[in-house]
């Protein structure tokens, strides 16, 4: 499903690395997968995150193009909106402890992010 926007941000020894972009996002039955990238047309990966889903509970592993980047586990919650304009909004957070990511799809998705 496109139409999604993600925000990153890490803590890297006291200074917080912050990024964002687009992702192609798909569901199955219990399962997640996503791919996020920097512009919504680009070919290049950031990163790919599969996982599980439990009700409203996410379970993700994160991986990386990059051989030099090792895989690392996020988990949190699904938050779902009231639909709007034929669109069900939903908003994902995660996090690791020192990783928070989310990723979120509404009726702006299509809008560039600030």
């Amino acid at each position: 499903m496109r139409g999604w926007n993600w925000v990153l941000s890490a803590d890297a020894e006291g200074r917080w690395i912050t990024t964002q972009g687009y992702a192609d996002v798909e569901f199955s039955d219990f399962g997640f997968h996503a791919t996020l990238r920097y512009n919504a047309g680009d070919e290049g990966i950031y990163h790919w995150l599969d996982g599980t889903i439990d009700e409203d509970s996410i379970e993700v592993m994160a991986r990386s193009p990059n051989p030099e980047v090792g895989a690392f586990h996020l988990g949190g919650t699904i938050f779902r909106g009231e639909p709007n304009a034929g669109i069900n909004p939903m908003m994902i957070l995660l996090t690791d402890g020192t990783t928070v990511l989310s990723l979120a799809h509404g009726p702006r998705s299509h809008e560039g992010n600030f």
